[in-house]
């Protein structure tokens, strides 16, 4: 899905970052995971906390990564620490997609970015991927998730709340809640259609 965060991406084929005081850093991403970026420039080989930078862009894979709040929860919860999470979409209502990658001992986790797979080691892991949605105004819910509860009673949970996301939009929620099922396109595609609907309305202003 293209969207106005890869404007930038697009008029440089490099990795680079833009740190939280908006400088713009070009060079190579060396490893991410969701608690620290590894990222070589001129000035050598750095690590950064998601509380230092804003952007992330892989120009091998194409993706946007963005340091935010963002929790596998279906109902917003105490603030978490920010994470470097993949930008799927940015706007009124911003997707991410973050991935916790689970060993077989629940004492024992390792977080991190990237595909979905399972990870074999001593002990077998299981990577799981979510997408959330995060309101410019702080509201943050799960939309789906690569796990096994993404049917029956857990689907319709999000979608009730997505529909408080844009109830602001009446003929757009009311279409979501006329959909006779419901899955991850479903939902992205209602968030790109009001975050279209949110720029049209700014530049009548």
């Amino acid at each position: 899905m293209i969207s106005n965060a890869y404007s930038q991406a697009q008029t440089r084929v490099e990795d680079y970052i833009i740190t939280m005081q908006g400088d713009t850093l070009y060079g190579k991403i060396r490893s991410l995971k969701d608690n620290k970026l590894r990222f070589e420039s001129k000035n050598g080989i750095k690590v950064y906390k998601p509380a230092e930078v804003s952007r992330a862009y892989n120009a091998s894979g194409n993706k946007i990564y963005a340091s935010s709040s963002v929790q596998s929860t279906m109902e917003k919860t105490a603030v978490v620490k920010p994470v470097f999470a993949e930008l799927i979409q940015e706007g009124e209502i911003a997707i991410y997609a973050f991935e916790k990658v689970y060993n077989g001992s629940p004492r024992h986790r390792n977080y991190g970015v990237g595909n979905r797979g399972t990870v074999m080691g001593p002990t077998a892991s299981i990577s799981v991927k979510y997408y959330a949605v995060k309101k410019s105004t702080g509201e943050i819910v799960e939309i789906a998730n690569s796990g096994m509860d993404l049917f029956g009673k857990q689907t319709k949970k999000r979608a009730e709340n997505l529909l408080k996301l844009i109830e602001d939009e009446a003929v757009l929620s009311q279409s979501l809640a006329r959909e006779k099922s419901y899955n991850q396109d479903v939902f992205i595609r209602y968030i790109a259609d009001y975050n279209k609907l949110k720029i049209s309305q700014r530049n009548l202003d």
